[in-house]
């Protein structure tokens, strides 16, 4: 089974608060996921109207109620409105960090790296000394690609504040991202000697599991989750763990935590309906398959698993496996379509398309058949002379055939 590096997902704290988990693993069941670029959202412009002042109080319950439903529009998957209500919530209340942080998890969820270090740089300027804005810059930075920069600015910084943990995280990540997984794992067991922290141990785990450390990984996670039962990432990640080994029933458990978290975790969807497939619980799997398109219906490996997945069903009429194999064909091509531009031929869904293609003839060739033994004319029976000697002897019996 590959494995493959997804977005950065969000440990939903509490209902209200969340913050940036670490980037997450997760299973596919064939191909490696080639993800389409997400479309740049517009960005509406609020009407300027002159705005008389509340009382502190108002503006810190205004605050907490954008800030609030912005935490419960990201669960479940409206990350635009979710961005909205954010930024609203930091218009009444801008300098929390809580709300600011939320709204560059937000962003980056959305691929909004560069936007988010122009809402950024102009903060730093005037709080230079705030090492929480400089750590979201780090974040927009090491997603956005720029690991090396992102971890000489995390060692600078980490002069200045040498025992800050979320600095030291930074450092870590950005040693991950630059695929050096021993000084990652050195960096991150120093803030395990200060007590064990959820989204540590979720790190830890998934190195872990690029070094092939698998059992290793799966304590990592276990802690993790026991720590923080609402840690999406580290339940996912330890499904694909579980699916790895042949515990899909394990494996269902973790992912419905993980979605229970968070209903909008796209790859947690497609993975629990990959167990669901293995189980041949065809139903439930094409269920899980269609809420993951909900969430993402741009995903190239969602359908080529629906692919997969129309091809294994057995039984039913012609007609049911004709139609079966006519979806599958669909999803190879949706598949191929949203892969990315430049790549090479896809022989695997190619050979997929062939296998559905003959199956669909081999039905039409049977029905064919068969309506051509329906069409031809009854021949008339004579009826058939009895016996005299089998009358006589009265003898029921019939002898076989060929005597």
């Amino acid at each position: 089974m590959k494995m493959i590096k997804g977005y950065f997902y969000l440990a939903l704290i509490s209902s209200v608060l969340f913050s940036t988990a670490s980037c997450g693993t997760t299973a596919y069941e064939v191909k490696k996921e080639e993800t389409a670029p997400k479309p740049e959202v517009k960005q509406e412009t609020a009407e300027t109207v002159p705005v008389r002042p509340a009382p502190a109080v108002e503006v810190e319950k205004d605050a907490e109620l954008h800030y609030q439903k912005g935490a419960e529009l990201f669960k479940n998957g409206d990350y635009y409105g979710s961005e909205r209500s954010l930024n609203a919530a930091l218009k009444s209340k801008p300098d929390s960090r809580n709300v600011l942080s939320a709204l560059a998890s937000v962003m980056i969820f959305q691929g909004k790296h560069s936007q988010l270090e122009t809402i950024l740089e102009p903060m730093i300027e005037k709080n230079e000394n705030d090492i929480s804005l400089h750590v979201l810059l780090l974040k927009a930075k090491i997603a956005g690609g720029r690991a090396s920069e992102a971890l000489r600015e995390a060692s600078a910084l980490l002069k200045k504040d040498e025992t800050n943990p979320e600095v030291i995280k930074m450092i870590a990540r950005s040693y991950m991202e630059l695929g050096k997984l021993e000084m990652a794992e050195y960096v991150l067991k120093t803030l395990g000697e200060t007590g064990k922290q959820a989204d540590v141990l979720n790190m830890l785990g998934r190195i872990a599991m690029k070094k092939n450390e698998m059992q290793r990984a799966i304590e990592y996670f276990k802690e993790a989750v026991a720590l923080d039962p609402s840690l999406p990432d580290a339940h996912n990640n330890l499904g694909v763990l579980y699916q790895a080994t042949g515990k899909d029933n394990e494996a269902i458990s973790e992912f419905d935590a993980a979605i229970n978290a968070w209903p909008a975790f796209e790859a947690a969807h497609m993975n629990i309906g990959n167990s669901y497939k293995r189980l041949m619980q065809f139903d439930k799997a094409l269920a899980a398959y269609n809420s993951a398109l909900k969430f993402n219906p741009e995903s190239a490996d969602i359908y080529f698993n629906l692919g997969i997945l129309y091809l294994e069903m057995k039984g039913g009429t012609p007609e049911e496996r004709e139609k079966r194999c006519l979806e599958a064909i669909s999803n190879f091509n949706k598949y191929k379509d949203l892969r990315k531009k430049g790549l090479p031929r896809d022989e695997l869904a190619d050979k997929y398309i062939d296998e559905a293609n003959r199956i669909i003839d081999a039905v039409r060739k049977e029905k064919k058949s068969e309506e051509m033994k329906e069409s031809e004319p009854k021949k008339e029976e004579t009826p058939s002379v009895p016996d005299e000697k089998t009358e006589e002897k009265g003898d029921e019996k019939t002898e076989p055939e060929g005597f």
